[in-house]
């Protein structure tokens, strides 16, 4: 077996596993993950020293080769991944990453339109649009939350919105924003 059947093959059993595991994982998740490891696997099998370092070696040498275009967070989804391909597909779950894999990328403040530039925007805004921009602005939701939003999940009358199988396949509870209320349905809002 060659090197790219033998890379395809594990790709593959990758994404059986990935598909069928009890933490079910988005697809934009799985490509990443699948993306990864296929150039790592590669890495490694040009790579010298494959003969004699362990995967968590072939790892940090495979990131420090990347430290230039990688930014923090890419380097958390490749850990992520390798952790999950060792565990769940190798089935020998990997040992001390070292100190590349606990790095944590500092604490920024969110930031986000002014109250009045929001409004502004909102005023050039008609129909479905403006109703999922004042509903994702009004109670935080994530564009990905919002287009899975059905009907059902809004609660008027206790002005709450449910979100199922939002991030991490939690369900979860937001207020709904009193501009959305309808008039007549307990809205203290004049129509």
């Amino acid at each position: 077996m060659n090197t790219n059947q033998h890379i395809e093959n594990r790709l593959e059993r990758m994404r059986v596993v990935m598909a069928t595991s009890k933490s079910a994982r988005s697809i934009k998740t799985e490509e990443s993950y699948t993306s990864h490891v296929k150039q790592f696997m590669w890495f490694c099998a040009y790579h010298p020293a494959v003969k004699t370092a362990g995967p968590e070696e072939l790892a940090r040498l495979y990131v420090e080769s990347k430290a230039r275009q990688w930014s923090q967070s890419s380097v958390d989804v490749f850990r992520n991944a390798l952790v999950f391909y060792y565990r769940w597909v190798v089935e020998k779950p990997l040992g001390d990453l070292g100190q590349w894999a606990q790095a944590r990328r500092p604490k920024r403040l969110p930031t986000w339109l002014a109250h009045d530039d929001m409004m502004k925007l909102l005023a050039c805004m008609k129909g479905t649009t403006r109703l999922m921009a004042e509903i994702g602005y009004g109670s935080g939701l994530r564009s990905s939350d919002l287009n899975s939003l059905r009907w059902k999940d809004i609660h008027y009358t206790q002005k709450q919105i449910v979100i199922r199988r939002g991030k991490g396949e939690k369900d979860r509870v937001t207020f709904l924003p009193e501009s959305c209320i309808p008039c007549g349905i307990h809205s203290p809002r004049k129509c």
